[in-house]
């Protein structure tokens, strides 16, 4: 009942305090408030705190009466508002239109202040909610309380952003000179302070926010934006931006940062935060740093000739090592963490333990002097250890790599030289480097020594590497044959015996044997677990070189007269020789044991067949002859099939016969094994196909296959589907397993000879005794690729890659076709 409130037509709102009882007089009013147009209706809270007013402006207007300020202007009748009512407490009213509706309102706004004479910059609630900072161009920055109590100034400087973080709730400013201040609102005093250099023409643009520990504040300027660390105030990472920033943010772990820009297009883009931390760890320039495999030091190489070495937690300084004034270009550290290695311009490097024994008694900054000095014709200009931490690759400005032994220093290797000066070496693994220079060239190149160990007083002629590189057989010029252990280069055994210079050494692939030849046209075989001298014969000429065959039964020899030769490695025994019409520099068995390889001196490389005399299996015990094999996936296992109308499966280490299987009514033509080995199949004279079990030896099915007898029968890689063809000119595809015939494939002219399916089971390759073959879809049976040779072909295959096929003719000619690529 204090107030008085009027509506009027002259668009304003006036609002009278009532007097006492008994007054007489003419009052005038406390409040005038304008409004846009006529004024039709008032209403006010219980208190009178709260004022609303409505009229021909279509809006409802909330004031707070004491301040005379608008608390909200609620919008949405259409046309003029005639009557408002407001609840007691404030906080609901309804308002009824000439647009013929009522309008219930919940008001949100709570208080209203003027923060500011001038310009309102920035507002900011405490973590508590329970605060408000403001910040204005007159005013300066105010921590005011939300009950209305007393508000107090925390600096006259206004502040253009302003957030609040940490635990404790800390307030950070940003002022109109670029400084960003944090403030402890405990004590009311500033606690870090980081010089942003913002331009004056960015500051009304800046923009700033701040990590949830308050570790990290990001600014936005210009055409950038910054991350600093509020711990020492340095900067972590700058983002630039291809227009103005107008906007950023960063989030809450510190993490990522997303900046806005005044542009119309591609005006938003996110971006990850990689910096750590930032130490100021010295006041002279720092010229390399490296960090530790382990990633817990980080070594900085200063100008002063030093190079510290701190934590990466928190920068402290652990140790120091130096030279004497010298600078100190790029530094690299080991990968096992013990060995820091220096370039430095003054043509050497320099190499430190990184942890020596007395480290616990050093002081810091006591400067350890280098361990080892490698000295180079030319200032070093790069420098990196290999993966296993044994070698040292270097870089210099006479363009050259050289590769130092890390231990003494000792130089193991260099490479071609750049054309101008190397800048940068980088070892890839534990052998390769690659290397930059000014000749715009990088190059790739592979160091071929694991170590120098010095063995003989003469030349070393001949070495081979056995027991899976371990050790190494060496021949010197003074007739010495040793084994060496590579892991430290001492003698396991000596072989004794040679009475000349040696002039080839090979070893077996099992290491059971070891053979040498010599000056004096002598071959020796020694047993390699013992030293034990087996055997020795003259040649008739000087055996250059020497090559074990991969199953250790032959050694294959090149003579100075041009001869390949081929013994027994039991005895020694020749078995075969070749004859070259060039020198033979090099020689080297195939894994099949059967081809040999020879380089001549004339850049030529040519290819050899051994045809051995002697068998080294033989099978025996059909009655007839054997027209079909196969051999099982891991080629233990081979099975026969024979006139005699059996199936033999044999075991080929042994050359022992396994299993018997009888049961065809005929001649048993073509065999084949499962993929994995478990079951076979086979057809014959008896126009049958049958499936056998191969562990238990027995039939398990047989299926009457065509109208004439079957030459070949092949099982698909799935195991559950066979294809069978013969002298009807008819393929047949059955179920196996239950006998169903799924297809029957027509083309051939003639008997075909061979069906085979290839190792995916999607192409069915097929040979007439015409020398007509056909490619099938292994799946639907329909013909892909077919070919004509028009003479007599008694066998065919295809590549493992489908793209070509061979035949095998009846004069003893072998011809290709090529696969189409929509037929492969």
């Amino acid at each position: 009942g204090g107030w008085l409130f009027a509506a009027s037509n002259d668009k304003n709102v006036y609002a009278w305090q009532v007097p006492a009882e008994g007054d007489e007089a003419s009052i005038p009013a406390v409040h005038v408030l304008a409004h846009g147009e006529m004024v039709r209706s008032v209403s006010t809270s219980a208190d009178g705190s709260r004022l609303a007013a409505v009229g021909d402006d279509k809006l409802v207007t909330v004031w707070d009466r004491a301040s005379g300020l608008v608390l909200e202007l609620l919008s949405g009748h259409e046309a003029a508002v005639l009557d408002v009512a407001l609840s007691a407490d404030g906080t609901t009213l309804v308002s009824g239109s000439a647009d013929k509706t009522a309008r219930w309102w919940q008001l949100a706004a709570q208080q209203v202040v003027q923060a500011d004479e001038k310009q309102l910059l920035d507002i900011q609630h405490s973590i508590d909610g329970m605060e408000l900072f403001t910040s204005g161009l007159a005013g300066g920055v105010w921590r005011r309380k939300l009950d209305g109590t007393e508000s107090v100034m925390l600096t006259d400087s206004p502040a253009v952003r302003m957030a609040v973080a940490g635990e404790a709730g800390d307030l950070v400013l940003a002022s109109m000179d670029g400084t960003v201040t944090r403030w402890t609102l405990e004590t009311g005093e500033q606690n870090a302070i980081i010089k942003t250099k913002v331009p004056n023409q960015a500051i009304k643009n800046m923009s700033m926010s701040v990590v949830q520990d308050g570790s990290r504040v990001a600014v936005g300027h210009g055409m950038q934006l910054q991350v600093f660390g509020f711990e020492n105030g340095e900067l972590l990472e700058t983002f630039p931006s291809p227009g103005p920033v107008s906007a950023s943010t960063i989030s809450i772990d510190g993490n990522r940062v997303v900046l806005g820009q005044k542009a119309a297009q591609d005006n938003l883009s996110n971006h990850p935060v990689s910096a750590l931390a930032a130490w100021r760890i010295t006041q002279k320039a720092v010229l390399s740093h490296a960090l530790s495999p382990n990633g817990q030091f980080l070594f900085a190489a200063t100008e002063d000739g030093t190079v510290q070495m701190h934590n990466v937690e928190d920068g402290e300084l652990v140790r120091t090592f130096g030279t004497a004034e010298d600078l100190l270009t790029r530094l690299a550290v080991s990968p096992d963490n013990l060995t820091l290695g220096a370039a430095s311009t003054d043509k050497h490097t320099y190499l430190w333990t990184i942890n020596p024994p007395d480290a616990g008694d050093l002081a810091a900054d006591e400067v350890l002097p280098p361990i080892l000095t490698i000295e180079h014709p030319a200032g070093v200009t790069g420098l990196d250890f290999s993966n296993n931490s044994t070698r040292l690759a270097t870089s210099s400005a006479d363009g050259r790599v050289r590769v130092w032994n890390r231990e003494d220093g000792q130089l193991l290797e260099w490479f071609k030289p750049h054309q101008g000066p190397c800048l940068d070496v980088d070892f890839m693994d534990d052998r390769t480097c690659a290397s930059g220079g000014m000749d715009k060239l990088v190059k790739i190149q592979s160091t071929s020594v694991a170590g120098v160990y010095p063995v003989f007083e003469t030349a070393v002629r001949d070495a081979q590497l056995v027991a899976a590189g371990a050790q190494l057989v060496v021949g010197s010029a003074g007739g010495d044959v040793v084994l060496l252990n590579l892991a430290n280069g001492q003698p396991v055994r000596e072989f004794e015996g040679t009475k000349s210079a040696v002039v080839a050494v090979a070893a077996a692939a099992n290491n059971s044997q070891l053979v040498v030849s010599t000056e004096d046209q002598r071959l020796l075989v020694w047993t390699m677990a013992d030293g034990t001298l087996k055997s020795e014969f003259k040649t008739s000429s000087k055996v250059t070189h020497a090559e074990f065959s991969r199953d250790n039964l032959k050694i294959a020899t090149a003579s100075a007269d041009g001869q390949l030769r081929f013994y027994s490695s039991e005895d020694l025994r020749e078995l075969y020789h070749l004859a070259s019409d060039e020198p033979i520099v090099s020689l080297l068995f195939q894994s099949d044991n059967r081809h040999l390889y020879t380089g001549h001196a004339n850049g030529i490389a040519r290819k050899w067949l051994y045809a051995s005399p002697d068998s080294v299996k033989t099978f025996t015990g059909h009655g007839g002859a054997v027209y079909g094999l196969s051999v099982n996936a891991d080629a233990r296992l081979i099975a026969s099939a024979s006139q005699d109308q059996t199936i033999r499966i044999w075991d080929v280490e042994a050359g022992s016969q396994l299993k018997q299987l009888s049961g065809h009514q005929g001649a048993v033509y073509s065999v084949a094994f499962s993929s994995d080995g478990s079951l076979l199949v086979s057809c014959g004279a008896d126009k049958t196909m049958r499936l056998w079990d191969v562990r238990g030896g027995r039939q398990l099915k047989q299926v009457p296959a065509g109208d004439a007898g079957l030459y070949s029968v092949t099982l698909n890689p799935d195991g559950k589907r066979a294809a069978v063809a013969g002298l009807d000119k008819k393929i047949r595809v059955y179920d196996i397993f239950t006998g169903e015939l799924l297809n029957t494939l027509e083309k051939h002219k003639d008997y075909i000879y061979r069906v085979h399916y290839n190792s995916k089971g999607d192409r069915l390759l097929s040979c007439g005794y015409g020398g007509h073959i056909v490619l099938w879809n292994g799946t639907s049976g329909e013909p892909l690729f077919e070919h004509e040779f028009n003479r007599v072909s008694n066998y065919a295959d295809m590549a493992p890659d489908g793209s070509r096929i061979f035949v095998a003719g009846g004069e003893g000619t072998g011809r290709f076709v090529d696969v189409p690529p929509d037929s492969r």
